[in-house]
């Protein structure tokens, strides 16, 4: 058994960034997010996470903790919730989770991706 993270399913940062394109998105003043992050974090997810093969969330955990780093080497300053991604999987009583960023003000969070348990 192994765990693989995939994009949302409903492709809402690929949405985020069609919007853009089509010159009606503003910045969110609700999650802080531009097209600009979603870009990145669309790249980020891509170039690190989607259908990698990882052994527990931990080693996923350890990937999305970069999260800050890569952004800031793609010239971006993050701000709360956008500043930090956490994974939300339980191996123990899920077969499924995400990975998301968490908003301590509101508890609110924005599910970036998913992770699913592939079984042999």
């Amino acid at each position: 058994m192994h765990l693989q993270v995939r994009h949302r399913s409903d492709h809402f940062l690929h949405e985020q960034v069609a919007v853009e394109k089509t010159g009606a998105a503003r910045q969110s003043l609700q999650d802080g997010m531009t097209t600009s992050r979603y870009k990145a974090l669309i790249k980020f997810l891509d170039d690190r996470l989607v259908g990698r093969q990882f052994e527990d969330p931990f080693e996923i955990q350890d990937v999305v903790s970069s999260w800050s780093t890569f952004a800031a080497q793609w010239g971006l300053e993050l701000q709360a919730p956008m500043n930090t991604l956490v994974v939300d999987f339980d191996p123990l009583e899920d077969e499924e989770g995400v990975i998301c960023t968490f908003k301590e003000s509101s508890g609110g969070r924005i599910v970036c991706a998913e992770i699913y348990t592939v079984r042999p």
